[in-house]
């Protein structure tokens, strides 16, 4: 092979990896794209099943003071069945972190949330409103029957949003 072979063999093969270096790069960008998806469905399928399940053993809403239930976080009275007693657990939303919290601020649920409401509606499915303080107030606790969240994480693409309604048992004063 001579000089001028070997040199015209490299322009060619210089040519064909520049025209292959487009579709390398947007196929990692794809799969960049796909992971992060990915992620945000898995971290909203692990808060949805985790949430639906304590919601629908809760006994009461609410802390021991009546409060702990607004737009950004609830507090749940769930019953224990080893213990046969109820422990109060708080899912909080924190906009600044961008993390849906569990009891303390060091076990999240979610994160790289842009979005996260609570909604709580009555027996008739009208949707029940925090007062004026951001709570609800211990009558309207007794008045919810069911208890929604609502999740979004802002993607590249489109953003993930999953809701979920629970029906919570009916509890008196």
């Amino acid at each position: 092979m001579t000089l001028i072979e070997l040199l015209v063999a490299v322009c060619l093969a210089s040519v064909l990896l520049m025209g292959a270096w487009p579709w390398c790069w947007t196929m990692v960008q794809a799969s960049h794209q796909t992971a992060q998806r990915a992620e945000a469905e898995s971290s909203l399928a692990f808060a949805g099943r985790l949430f639906t399940s304590e919601a629908r053993r809760a006994a009461a809403l609410g802390d021991e003071a009546g409060g702990g239930c607004s737009a950004s976080s609830v507090t749940l009275q769930v019953f224990d069945a080893v213990t046969a007693q109820t422990q109060a657990v708080t899912y909080r939303f924190d906009p600044t972190r961008r993390v849906l919290w569990r009891k303390a601020s060091g076990s999240y649920v979610a994160e790289g949330l842009s979005t996260c409401d609570f909604t709580y509606f009555g027996a008739d499915g009208s949707q029940i409103l925090p007062g004026s303080g951001g709570t609800l107030t211990a009558d309207d606790l007794y008045s919810v029957r069911s208890l929604g969240l609502r999740l979004v994480i802002d993607g590249d693409d489109r953003p993930s949003v999953r809701e979920w309604v629970v029906a919570l048992r009916v509890w008196g004063r």
